[in-house]
C-alpha cells in the first residue's frame, strides 16, 4: 500500500449518511493486523481472550449495561478499518450495539457444568473478528449457578492489549458497582483517545529520534543468529499458527526467594526470570547466542496509561551466554540488556522488520521465535456488587510464537503458562519444559553464584527414569565363558545336528568341532599363545568358520582380511595386526605375499576325524580376552582396529532380549566377516545349536532370496541399503522368516511399511550399534505405528548394555534434548588396537556411568522411552547461520514416492562456500529427475533446510562394509560437464564484433566463437538486446529464432555475412512468419509451437530440451519482430493462413500437432480449422494457458483481487504474506505504469527498431488487437489447454477458460504448476514438458 505522507490526521469518514464517523490514521501496529486480517481471514492466532469466575449474585443485566458503558467510553472498542487511497484509518463508530450473550448451563448434572463451560470458552476464543466491519469486541456469561458465572471477554489485538486488560477490569469494577448502589457512572471521560495516539506515533516516526533508536537495534542485532530449538515435528514449509497452552504455579516460597535475589544484583524479578529461560532455552538448544522477544507496555506517557488500545511493543532481548558465567553475573547482563532496550522502546517492531529486511521464511517469524513476557496480573481481581470476579486461565486461540512463556501474577502466586506451537510441539513436552523451568528457578534459588553449566534442570523424578527404567537391565547369561567354551559346549550337546550349510556341503556339530580344533592344534604348535592376534584370509565358506573356531579354541583372537582387498590395504591391515601366525584358505596365501610371518593353509575338510586333545593354556583364558579384531574406517584415513572380547559376544547372542535364538533357528550370513554383523550371524547359531547357512554362489539379492527360501531360514540381518532393496525386489521370498532385522543406516519409512504389510508374520527390528559395542547397542520390534513417526526409533538398549544420552558436561538429557549416545555394559570393545590416545579419547570414564563409549551420534529420548536417532554430530552443520540436521532432510527426500533411497551431505570448508547436497536414488520405471525433486522438496522445507544441490544416481557407492561411500559420489552442481568447448578465440570482423556485444551483454570476459550462448547464460530477452544491437551494428535484421539453430558466434556470424550461396532466414520463408526448427528428432509426427503475443519463441527452447528426443519440435516466430518495416495490421484468420502455407511447405503429408502460448493459442486453433477443412488430419492441438477471446470474464475489484492474490499465497505464514502482497502491490503499480509507457510509447513512435523493447510492445499490440476482433468457430478435434495453477488475480474467468463450446472432440484440461507469465520458468518448464510429453503417449 502507499505509504505516502498524510495531508491531515483526522478526517470525516466515508460514511452512509446515517452516521457521524471519525477516522484517524491507523498505528504501525494496527496496519499490520489489518493487512494480516486482509490477507488471511478467520486467523484467530490474534484474538485476546480472557476469563473470570463471578462468584455472587450477579445481575447480568447491570452486567450488560457496565460493558456498554465502556465500550461507548472507549473510541478503539468501536472501531473497525477501512481504506482511503492506499492508507489504512482506523474509523470511529459513535455508538454500537451490545449484547451481552448468556448461556444457561445450570440444567446439566453439576459435575459436567464445567466442562461444557470450557468448551463454550474455547469456542468463543477461537471465533475469528471481522476488522473490516467489527466489532472488535465482544462478551458472553455462562450461568453455572444462580451465584456462580463464568464471563468470557474476547478483544482483537488490534485495539487491546495487557494493560487494556487492567483498564478493563478496573472500570468493570467501579462502573458495576455505582450501578448496584443507583448511581451513575462515577468516571470521567478520557481526556485521549487511541487515534490521538495513532496521530502522534505517525509524527514522532518522522522525527530524528527514530534514527537513533533504529541505529542502537541495528548494531545490538548485528550478527545475531536463530535459536534452533529441538522440536517433536519437523518445522512445516509454512507456519500454520495451531497452538495451545500449558501452565503451572510457581510456590510462593520459591518466587519470594528469587524476587530476594534479584533485588541484591540491582535487578528486578523480570530480569531473573528472564535470564532463567534463557538458560532453558541454551540447554535446550546448545547455542550460546540466545535471542528472545520481550513485550513492552509502550505507554510512555502517564495521559496513555487509562486507554484501551494496542500500545505494546516487541523488544529483541539478546544474550550471550558463552564463557559460562554464573547466574549472578548473568542476570546482570540481561537487566543491562534490557534496560538499553527500554531505553530505545519507541521504534515499533515493524519499522525494525523492515529497516534490517531478514531473509524471508514462510516457515518462521521475522527476527525471534521464541517469547517471553511478565507482567503483574494485567486482569485484576475484585469485588463489587456483592460479587467476586476472579481471572481465570483463559483457553488458547492459537500460537503466534514458536514458544511463549508468559508469567502472571495471579491472588495465588506466579502463574507461569507455556503458549506454543502444535505444529512442532507436543502438549507433553510443553509440560515438561514448564517442569524443567521450574527446578531451574529451584536450582537458582538455592545457590545463585552457580556457573550456567552448574544449574540443574532434571527432576528427580527424571533422573531416576533416565539412570535406572530407561539406561538398560541386566540379564542372565554366561557372562565368564570364552567363545570357545561356549561352542564346545555346544558341540558336545548337539553332536549329529547340522552346523553349517554351503550349497549340498554340510557339517554337523561334532564334525566342525574335530576339524576346528584340529586346526586350533596346528596353531598352538606354531606358536600362537592365549590372546594372540592371528589373520584369516578366506572367503565366506566352511573353511572359513572352521578357522574362526580353531583360532578361537586356540585362544587366539582372529583378524578378517579379505583376500580380495587391493595389495596395498592388505599389508597395512596386516602390519597393524602385529601378528605372527596367520591362517590362509587355499588359494589365498598369495595375498600375504613378503609378510615375514607364518601363513599356515586351512587343510581341506574331511581329514579330522575326532576332536584334537588341546593344552590347557588355551582352555584357560578369560572371558575380558580378546575374540577378534575389525577394521573400521578412520577420520584420519588410517583404519582403526577395535579389539572385541569374549563376553561382548556372549552377551550378544546369550539369552539376548531382542530376539530368541533355540536349536531349530536358521542364520544365513550375509555379511561380509569384516563387518560385525557377521558377529550375529555366525554366533548366534552357532552358540545356540542352530544352522548357519552359507551362501555358495555369494550374497547378490537373487543368491539372499533364494537361500531364505530354500533352506528354511529364521533369522536375516541386512544393511538398510540392502533391506530396501530386498523389500523392492523379494519381499514374498522373505515370508518364512520370523526375524528381520535391519539396521547400519536409517531406515526407509516407506519400505519399512512394506516389510509390516507384506510379512505379517515376521518380526522386523531396527538394530542400532557400533563395531564398538558388539554389532547391537538398541533395537526396536517395529510396529505399524512407527511409520507415523518422522523416522523409526532405534529402540531401547538390548540386555547388558547401558546407555546415556549426554551433552557435551556429560550431563544426562531428558527427553526430546538430542545430545551424544554414549553406551556402556558388557558390549563394549577392549579400545582401539596399539592406539591408546583414540581410545582414551573415545572410551571415557564417566565419574557416574562409569566406562563408556562415546558413539559421535546424535540421539535423542523419547517420551516412551525409546531412542530416535538423528544422525552424526559431524553431520549437525551450519549452513547460512542455520543449525542443519542433515537427517531431516534425508528423511523428507526418502518420503517422496518414487524415491527409494536418499543421502545427504554438506560440502566445503568455511561458512561462504558450504552447501548442502542430496542423492537419491528412484524407483524402477520412475521418471523423477533432479528438478522436480528439488521443486517437491520446497514445497515442504523450509527455506533453510532446502539442498543447494540435488541428484538423480541408479545406484551408490558402497564402502567395504555396506554403507554409502558418501566421500565418492559425484557433486550435483559440478557433476554436469562444463557447456564450453575448448576456447577458440573469434575470427574475423564480424565474429569479433559479436563477441563484444556478447561480452557486454552476458558479463563475461573472453567469449569463444564456439561458446553457446545460452550456455553462457544468455535467455530470451537478453536475446532481444542482442539482436536489436546487431540491427544497428551491421544494418541487418534476423528473426529472433535464428538464435535457437544459430547459437554460437561462428554460427550468428554466417548468418549476419552470408557465404556466398546461402540464404539468410530473413529472405526465407513466408512473409508473415519464419519456421526454426528446435529438436529435429524422429519416428513422431512434429509438434509447430506458435509465438506468443510479442511475437518471439525462444522461450520454447528449454521446453524443447526436456521433450523426448524422438519428437521433432518446430517454432514459428513473427516476422515483424525482426523487421524495421511498419506493422501490417493483420486478423487472426489471415495469420493462421499465412503460417498453414508455411506448414505445408515444409510438412505437407500431415498428420499435424499444433500448440501455442496465450495469442499462439488462438492462432493454432484457427489453424488447426484450416487444416481440417482442407482435409488434413490435425492429431493434436495444445493450448498453453490460452483464454479464449470471446469467453465472458471479470476484472476484479481492488479488494477482490487483494483477496485473490491472498488465497494463491495461502501457504506462506502470515508475516511473509503480507510481505508478499507488499510487494504484489508494488510490483502491480509498477507494471502499471510500466505497460502504460510502454504502449504510449507504442502509439506515439513511428516503426520500432527490430528486436527493440519498443518493437516487442508494438507486435504485442497488434496481435492483442487481433486477438479481440477474432471470433473463434469449434475444432473438429480435441483442445487439450495446459491451463496454469495459479490463476489470475486481475480478471476471473470461467474454468474452462471459455473453449467447452468450441470443440467437437471435447476439452481436456491438464493443470500446470505457475501462472500465465511463468509457465516456461526454469521451475514450471520441467513439468510443462512432462505434461505435454504424456499427451503423445495416452492410449
Amino acid at each position: 500500500m502507499s505509504e505516502a505522507p498524510h495531508s491531515i490526521d483526522a478526517t470525516a469518514a466515508p460514511a452512509d449518511g446515517t452516521e457521524d464517523l471519525l477516522a484517524f490514521p491507523a498505528s504501525i501496529a494496527q496496519q499490520v493486523f489489518w493487512y494480516l486480517e486482509l490477507l488471511q481471514p478467520g486467523v484467530t492466532a490474534f484474538n485476546i481472550p480472557m476469563r473470570f469466575r463471578l462468584e455472587g449474585p450477579l445481575d447480568a443485566r447491570m452486567l450488560e449495561r457496565t460493558l456498554h458503558t465502556i465500550v461507548d467510553r472507549h473510541e478503539s472498542l468501536r472501531t473497525h478499518f477501512e481504506e482511503d487511497n492506499g492508507e489504512v484509518l482506523q474509523v470511529v463508530r459513535p455508538a454500537i450495539d451490545f449484547t451481552l450473550a448468556v448461556h444457561d448451563v445450570s440444567m446439566l448434572p453439576e459435575n459436567e457444568r464445567q466442562a461444557e463451560a470450557d468448551r463454550l470458552g474455547s469456542i468463543e476464543a477461537q471465533r475469528p473478528f471481522q476488522l473490516a466491519t467489527g466489532p472488535v469486541f465482544r462478551a458472553e456469561l455462562v450461568k453455572l449457578s444462580p451465584i456462580l458465572h463464568i464471563l468470557h471477554v474476547t478483544v482483537h489485538h488490534a485495539m487491546f492489549d495487557g494493560s487494556s486488560m487492567t483498564v478493563l477490569t478496573q472500570e468493570l469494577a467501579q462502573i458495576y458497582q455505582a450501578y448496584h448502589e443507583g448511581k451513575e457512572c462515577p468516571l470521567e471521560a478520557p481526556a485521549l483517545q487511541y487515534g490521538d495516539f495513532s496521530v502522534w506515533q505517525k509524527d514522532f516516526l518522522s522525527g530524528p529520534e527514530i534514527e537513533k533508536q533504529l541505529g542502537y537495534w541495528k548494531r545490538r542485532l548485528a550478527g545475531m543468529t536463530e535459536l534452533d530449538l529441538p522440536t517433536d515435528r519437523p518445522r512445516p514449509a509454512a507456519k500454520t499458527w495451531n497452538g495451545d497452552l500449558v501452565s503451572t504455579l510457581l510456590p510462593r516460597e520459591l518466587t519470594g526467594r528469587l524476587q530476594g535475589i534479584a533485588a541484591r544484583e540491582g535487578a528486578t524479578l523480570y530480569h531473573l526470570l528472564l535470564a532463567a529461560y534463557k538458560v532453558l532455552l541454551h540447554r535446550y538448544s546448545g547455542g550460546t547466542d540466545i535471542a528472545v522477544g520481550s513485550p513492552i507496555t509502550g505507554r510512555t506517557r502517564a495521559e496513555l496509561e487509562p486507554l484501551i488500545g494496542v500500545f505494546i511493543n516487541s523488544l529483541i532481548l539478546r544474550s550471550d551466554l558463552s564463557g559460562d558465567p554464573s547466574f549472578e553475573t548473568f542476570v546482570r547482563q540481561v537487566r543491562d540488556t534490557a534496560l538499553e532496550a527500554v531505553d530505545n522502546q519507541d521504534l515499533p517492531f515493524e519499522c525494525l522488520v523492515r529497516a534490517l529486511k531478514p531473509t524471508r521464511d514462510q516457515s518462521r517469524n521475522p527476527l525471534f521465535q521464541v517469547n517471553f513476557t511478565h507482567q503483574r496480573s494485567f486482569a485484576k481481581a475484585g469485588h463489587f456488587g456483592g460479587v467476586d470476579l476472579i481471572p481465570i486461565p483463559s483457553r488458547s486461540p492459537g500460537a503466534i510464537f514458536d514458544l511463549h512463556f508468559f508469567m502472571v501474577e495471579r491472588a495465588e502466586g506466579w502463574r507461569v503458562t507455556c503458549d506454543f506451537s502444535s505444529d512442532l510441539f507436543d502438549r507433553s513436552t510443553a509440560r515438561r519444559m514448564l517442569g524443567h523451568y521450574q527446578r531451574l528457578l529451584e536450582n537458582i534459588a538455592q545457590d545463585p553464584s552457580k556457573p550456567l553449566s552448574a544449574l540443574e534442570i532434571l527432576t528427580d523424578a527424571e533422573k531416576e527414569t533416565l539412570s535406572r527404567q530407561w539406561s538398560g537391565s541386566e540379564r542372565e547369561y554366561p557372562r565368564e565363558a570364552t567363545i570357545g567354551q561356549l561352542f564346545t559346549e555346544t558341540a558336545l550337546r548337539f553332536p549329529e545336528r547340522t552346523a553349517i550349510e554351503f550349497g549340498d556341503l554340510t557339517l554337523s556339530y561334532r564334525e566342525l568341532y574335530a576339524e576346528a580344533s584340529a586346526i586350533a592344534a596346528t596353531l598352538i604348535a606354531a606358536g600362537v599363545r592365549p590372546g594372540d592376534l592371528v589373520p584369516l584370509c578366506t572367503k565366506p565358506s566352511p573353511e572359513m568358520i572352521v578357522g574362526l573356531v580353531g583360532i578361537l579354541l586356540a585362544g587366539g583372537a582372529y583378524v578378517p582380511l579379505d583376500p580380495d582387498y587391493p595389495a596395498e590395504r592388505f599389508a597395512l591391515l596386516l602390519a597393524e595386526s602385529s601378528a605372527k601366525v596367520a591362517l590362509a584358505a587355499s588359494g589365498c596365501r598369495e595375498a600375504f605375499g613378503a609378510w615375514q610371518g607364518s601363513a599356515l593353509e586351512i587343510p581341506a575338510l574331511g581329514k579330522a576325524a575326532t576332536p584334537a586333545r588341546l593344552p590347557e593354556l588355551a582352555r584357560a583364558l578369560g572371558a575380558e580376552a580378546p575374540a577378534y579384531l575389525l577394521f573400521t574406517s578412520g577420520s584420519t584415513g588410517k583404519p582403526k582396529g577395535v579389539l572385541v572380547p569374549h563376553r561382548a559376544v556372549a552377551r550378544l547372542v546369550k539369552n539376548c532380549d531382542f530376539i530368541e535364538i533355540a536349536e531349530n533357528d536358521v542364520f544365513l550370513q550375509a555379511a561380509p566377516l569384516s563387518f560385525d554383523a557377521s558377529t550375529l550371524e555366525i554366533w548366534g547359531p552357532l552358540l545356540n545349536g542352530g544352522k548357519l547357512v552359507i551362501p555358495a554362489r555369494g550374497t547378490g539379492l537373487d543368491e539372499i532370496a533364494s537361500a531364505v527360501r530354500d533352506k528354511g531360514v529364521t533369522t536375516l540381518w541386512l544393511t538398510a541399503g540392502l533391506f530396501q532393496v530386498m523389500m523392492e525386489e523379494h519381499a514374498e521370498s522373505l515370508k518364512g522368516l520370523r526375524y528381520l532385522l535391519a539396521g547400519g543406516d536409517v531406515l526407509s519409512v516407506s519400505h519399512v511399511r512394506r516389510a509390516l504389510d507384506l510379512l505379517p508374520q515376521t518380526k522386523l527390528i531396527n538394530g542400532y550399534g557400533p563395531t564398538e559395542n558388539t554389532t547391537f547397542t538398541t533395537c526396536h520390534a517395529i510396529k505399524a505405528e512407527d511409520c507415523e513417526r518422522p523416522s523409526i526409533p532405534i529402540g531401547r538398549p538390548v540386555g547388558n548394555t547401558t546407555v546415556f544420552i549426554l551433552d557435551e558436561l556429560g550431563r544426562q538429557l531428558p527427553a526430546g534434548i538430542p545430545g551424544e549416545l554414549l553406551t556402556g555394559g558388557d558390549g563394549l570393545a577392549l579400545g582401539y588396537h596399539n592406539d591408546a590416545a583414540l581410545t582414551a579419547e573415545r572410551f571415557i570414564q564417566h565419574p557416574q556411568f562409569g566406562r563408556l563409549y562415546r558413539t559421535g551420534d546424535l540421539c535423542r529420548w523419547l517420551a516412551d522411552g525409546s531412542i530416535e536417532f538423528i544422525g552424526r554430530r559431524d553431520h549437525q552443520v551450519k549452513v547460512r547461520g542455520f543449525r542443519i540436521e542433515l537427517g531431516e532432510i534425508e528423511t523428507m527426500l526418502a518420503s517422496h514416492p518414487e524415491v527409494r533411497q536418499a543421502k545427504v551431505a554438506v560440502r566445503g570448508d568455511s561458512s561462504e562456500t558450504k552447501r548442502v547436497l542430496a542423492w537419491a536414488l528412484t524407483e524402477q520405471g520412475s521418471l523423477l529427475d533432479a528438478n522436480a525433486l528439488s521443486v517437491w522438496l520446497s514445497s515442504r522445507l523450509p527455506a533453510f533446510l532446502r539442498p543447494d544441490g540435488v541428484m538423480v544416481l541408479s545406484s551408490f557407492p558402497i564402502t567395504a562394509n555396506g554403507k554409502i561411500d558418501v566421500a565418492t559420489l559425484p557433486d550435483p552442481v559440478t557433476a554436469t560437464p562444463a557447456a564450453r568447448t575448448s576456447f577458440i578465440p573469434p575470427q574475423g570482423e564480424t565474429e569479433q564484433k559479436l563477441a563484444i556485444l556478447w561480452s557486454e551483454l552476458l558479463e563475461v570476459s573472453e567469449i569463444g566463437r564456439n561458446d553457446d550462448f545460452f550456455a553462457l547464460g544468455g535467455h530470451s530477452l537478453m536475446a532481444l538486446r542482442l539482436f536489436s544491437r546487431i540491427n544497428r551494428e551491421f544494418g541487418r535484421t534476423l528473426p529472433l529464432a535464428a538464435l535457437l539453430s544459430h547459437p554460437t558466434i561462428a554460427q550468428l556470424s554466417d548468418l549476419i555475412v552470408p557465404r556466398t550461396g546461402q540464404l539468410s532466414p530473413a529472405d526465407a520463408g513466408d512473409k508473415k512468419g519464419h519456421l526454426v526448427t528446435l529438436s529435429e528428432g524422429n519416428g513422431q509426427p512434429p509438434l509447430f509451437c506458435i509465438h506468443g503475443g510479442d511475437g518471439g519463441v525462444l522461450f520454447y527452447r528449454s521446453l524443447a530440451e526436456l521433450m523426448p528426443r524422438d519428437l521433432p519440435m518446430h517454432a514459428i516466430e513473427s516476422l515483424a519482430l525482426s523487421s524495421n518495416n511498419p506493422i501490417e495490421s493483420a486478423s487472426v484468420e489471415e495469420t493462421a493462413a499465412a503460417y498453414v502455407k508455411l506448414l505445408l511447405a515444409s510438412h505437407p503429408g500431415g498428420p499435424f500437432r499444433l500448440a501455442g502460448y496465450s495469442y499462439g493459442g488462438v492462432v493454432a486453433h484457427e489453424m488447426a480449422c484450416i487444416l481440417g477443412e482442407q482435409g488434413h488430419k490435425v492429431e493434436f492441438l495444445g493450448l498453453f494457458d490460452t483464454h479464449n477471446p470471446v469467453a465472458p470474464s471479470k476484472r476484479y475489484s481492488l479488494p477482490g483481487r487483494f483477496n485473490a492474490f491472498w488465497q494463491q499465497q495461502q501457504d506462506l505464514p502470515l508475516p511473509a504474506r503480507l510481505e508478499r502482497l507488499r510487494e504484489r502491490i508494488a510490483e502491480g503499480i509498477a507494471t502499471n505504469r510500466r505497460v502504460k509507457a510502454e504502449v504510449a510509447a507504442a502509439f506515439s513512435s513511428g516503426p520500432a527498431e527490430a528486436h527493440s523493447d519498443l518493437r516487442r510492445v508494438q507486435v504485442r499490440e497488434e496481435n492483442w488487437r487481433a486477438m479481440q476482433a477474432y471470433k473463434p468457430r469449434p475444432f473438429g478435434g480435441q483442445i487439450t489447454l495446459f491451463k496454469a495453477m495459479t490463476l489470475s488475480d486481475k480478471v476471473e474467468w470461467p474454468s474452462d477458460y471459455g473453449w467447452t463450446p468450441y470443440t467437437y472432440g471435447g476439452l481436456r484440461i491438464v493443470p500446470v504448476p505457475g501462472q500465465h507469465l511463468t509457465l516456461f520458468d526454469p521451475g514450471n518448464v520441467e513439468e510443462l514438458a512432462k505434461a505435454l510429453s504424456a499427451q503423445f503417449h495416452r492410449p
